[in-house]
């Protein structure tokens, strides 16, 4: 049974001359360890006990700064790690951490970071493969669905890393992974839908010999804006801050910000 504990949103109004908001970050989880059932802590505390393989969690909210992730198999201490990751994540980012196999086959940890801005995400998506099977370098092919016109090519993507393709419009389109060098693909070709404004991440995992497959994860992106600050209390010089960003420092009363872009 999948629990979610120790991982609630930290959010906190600082009524001072700084206005700003406890810095968050979010977090998606991706099981791909085949046949190995764990708990996961993160900073210390378990988060998910007994977490399945071949699952994607939903959007988790933490603290942000350093996070430490350890998986340990169900019940036993944090000491006997399967596997482990530090990373540093910034205030205000989406990231997803997956638990995967090397290309030797061991497990590990991988954290990738999810780019949810885009100039006009109504117009173009994104289709993201991270290479997270115990497999080694792979080439990833996008093509139109319809002509089978390629689109997109990556040689040699080695495992714990991704390839980001910028496609124009939305719907359908074909996907195809070989080993480097390889003309036999171990997945696809398969039609997969991207909607409207939004990127499709894929995780292959497990072994291309035996449990491979594919696991997905899809996030709407969104546009930027923009403001302009204007600072009416008088004699209070002030931070602005943004979605718990920095924005403008030292704002003096009486005046007008130039143009701040946000997400």
């Amino acid at each position: 049974m999948l629990s979610l504990r120790s991982l609630t949103a930290m959010f906190a109004l600082a009524v001072t001359p700084s206005f700003a908001l406890a810095q968050t970050i979010s977090v998606v989880v991706v099981h791909g360890v085949p046949d190995t059932t764990v708990d996961v802590w993160v900073n210390g505390a378990v988060a998910l006990e007994d977490f399945e393989p071949s699952t994607v969690t939903d959007e988790i909210s933490l603290p942000a700064g350093q996070v430490d992730v350890v998986i340990t198999a169900p019940d036993d201490p944090i000491t006997m790690p399967i596997a482990s990751l530090t990373e540093s994540l910034a205030a205000d980012t989406f990231s997803t951490i997956v638990a995967h196999l090397d290309a030797t086959g061991a497990p590990v940890l991988s954290a990738f970071a999810n780019d949810v801005t885009r100039e006009k995400p109504d117009k173009n998506v994104s289709l993201v493969v991270r290479h997270t099977a115990e497999a080694g370098d792979v080439t990833v092919i996008v093509r139109t669905a319809e002509k089978k016109k390629e689109l997109a090519r990556v040689d040699n993507l080695s495992n714990g890393n991704e390839a980001v393709t910028e496609l124009k419009g939305s719907g359908f389109f074909e996907v195809e992974i070989l080993p480097a060098g390889s003309q036999t693909p171990v997945f696809g070709p398969i039609l997969v839908s991207i909607p409207e404004g939004s990127t499709l991440a894929l995780y292959p995992v497990g072994d291309p010999a035996a449990s491979f497959e594919v696991l997905s994860q899809n996030f709407v992106v969104a546009s930027s804006a923009y403001i302009e600050a204007v600072h009416g209390i008088l004699g209070t010089p002030v931070d602005v801050y943004l979605n718990g960003v920095l924005a403008i420092g030292n704002f003096q009363p009486s005046t007008t910000s130039d143009t701040v872009m946000f997400t």
